[in-house]
């Protein structure tokens, strides 16, 4: 299932192993899900596998990024729903 993230899904992302050590984004994971900027989750079987976000600047251009997949996840092929 892929769905929003917000504010509560904080602990959800900190618990992802993502091999960054120190990742800016648990540092500023409020901003991400809040105003013009958006963060989006895949889940298999409720846990959080990767992430990708976008903000959107003077309502017209938008910045792709904070991609991060569990390094658990990484090279497997997604189960069919």
């Amino acid at each position: 299932m892929i769905r929003q993230l917000h504010a509560e899904d904080r602990s959800v992302f900190a618990r992802m192993h993502t091999g960054i050590e120190d990742d800016y984004i648990l540092h500023i994971f409020d901003r991400l899900v809040t105003g013009n900027s958006y963060l989006y989750g895949l889940f298999i079987e409720e846990q959080l596998v990767t992430i990708g976000g976008f903000t959107i600047f003077q309502n017209t251009y938008a910045m792709l990024g904070r991609l991060r997949t569990d390094t658990r996840y990484r090279g497997r092929t997604c189960p069919q729903s």
